[in-house]
């Protein structure tokens, strides 16, 4: 998995995600490029992560700090596929 194809994963995960976190003044999750690194970073708390390296550290926050609700289960069962790609391609 490239770098391109990793950011549009990370985009469609948290997009649903971040709609309700919004409503609920969470944090939200942006991803982009930074000198060819996948970021991933949290709007309110200023947290970053660089995937694939932080992803599981990036999990363990989502579920420390969400809700139960179906969007942070979807959201996990998203990145938790992402991880199994990127184990199998070993990124």
């Amino acid at each position: 998995m490239d770098n391109l194809e990793l950011l549009s994963q990370l985009n469609s995960a948290f997009e649903d995600y971040n709609q309700v976190a919004t409503k609920q003044h969470q944090d939200t999750y942006r991803v982009h490029l930074r000198n060819g690194a996948v970021i991933v970073s949290a709007d309110r708390s200023q947290k970053v992560w660089e995937i694939p390296g932080d992803l599981l550290t990036l999990m363990n926050r989502i579920k420390n700090n969400a809700q139960i609700n179906e969007c942070t289960i979807g959201t996990l069962a998203d990145l938790e596929n992402i991880e199994r790609e990127l184990r199998t391609a070993k990124y």
